[in-house]
């Protein structure tokens, strides 16, 4: 009984550390709504945005992740509206979370290029813990499966224009308890900010040239940052980032942008000192804009361009 009470408590604090934390994409832009509800609609037309993530720890651990999104602006609606699904597996599915949200943005036109977009949305989790997939045998109790509901509230709001991008949000925001042994542990809020930038331009219709791209979270004591640079020409662009703070890692980038479909990998190689297993990931995207442009309601004319 004390064996089974001490590695309950053990593992209750691994639990705090490895489940609070909201997964993420280097490729933060190309599906934006992940990060902060006021991306929906910000392609100024229908859009389909899709990406998954692969991180091997070692033979028998990884993490994988997935995320599918729709949203669109249309004329005949008051707001734009989304759709979107995260689905993410923690080792030989001994973790499963999987999400299912809605929602809502609107622009707002301020002077001249610049615009304001603000967003919100809602999703319900679920849970699902496997302690035989942990090594853990029955410590935890008779039981091998463990789940648990509940639902995340988030908001953001994009400051735009024709050269900048600022972008803020803030996820959980109603800290729902997320402890599958009813010990009331609240998700902590997940502050994101995200900036980039057009270093170069000639004309705000030609793509081509070099970009900022500035990404920051903080969840809890769980800190990201991801600063990196862009280089599109014509249909193609390549970039490269640094990752700090939570993985220390090195990323690439490089993308195919067409009129409607655009495709992108990344490579991350960790390079911490945390681990003697070399830890890569693999992140793949795809955005598909079909429909005609709303113009009134002001699109981000660079996204294309960024990862």
């Amino acid at each position: 009984m004390k064996i089974s009470v001490l590695v309950t408590s053990a593992f209750l604090g691994f639990s705090n550390l490895l489940f609070a934390q909201d997964p993420y994409f280097t490729q933060h832009f190309s599906i934006g709504i992940n990060n902060n509800p006021a991306f929906t609609g910000s392609a100024g037309k229908a859009r389909l945005s899709a990406a998954h993530r692969f991180q091997r720890i070692s033979n028998s651990f990884n993490y994988q992740t997935s995320f599918l999104s729709f949203d669109l602006s249309k004329e005949k609606l008051p707001v734009d509206l989304g759709v979107f699904t995260m689905y993410d597996r923690v080792g030989e599915g001994a973790l499963n979370t999987t999400q299912l949200g809605l929602s809502v943005g609107r622009s707002f036109k301020i002077y001249k290029d610049v615009s304001i977009r603000l967003g919100l949305s809602g999703a319900f989790t679920n849970k699902r813990l496997k302690t035989s997939g942990l090594s853990l045998g029955n410590a935890l109790g008779t039981a091998d499966n463990y789940a648990i509901n509940y639902a995340v509230i988030n908001y953001g709001m994009l400051l735009q224009s024709n050269t900048i991008l600022l972008g803020f949000s803030a996820n959980n925001i109603n800290q729902p308890n997320y402890d599958f042994f009813s010990l009331n542990s609240r998700l902590p809020i997940n502050y994101v900010v995200q900036i980039a930038a057009r270093l170069t331009m000639n004309t705000p219709e030609n793509l081509n040239g070099l970009y900022l791209s500035i990404f920051y979270s903080r969840q809890s004591d769980d800190i990201i940052f991801l600063p990196g640079l862009i280089f599109r020409y014509k249909s193609f662009k390549v970039g490269a980032a640094v990752s700090t703070f939570a993985e220390n890692s090195i990323v690439f980038n490089v993308a195919y942008t067409g009129k409607q479909l655009g495709v992108a990998y990344s490579f991350i190689n960790d390079i911490s000192k945390l681990t003697n297993n070399q830890v890569n990931s693999h992140e793949f995207s795809l955005n598909w804009t079909f429909g005609k442009q709303y113009e009134k309601r002001p699109g981000i004319g660079f996204i294309s361009s960024l990862f």
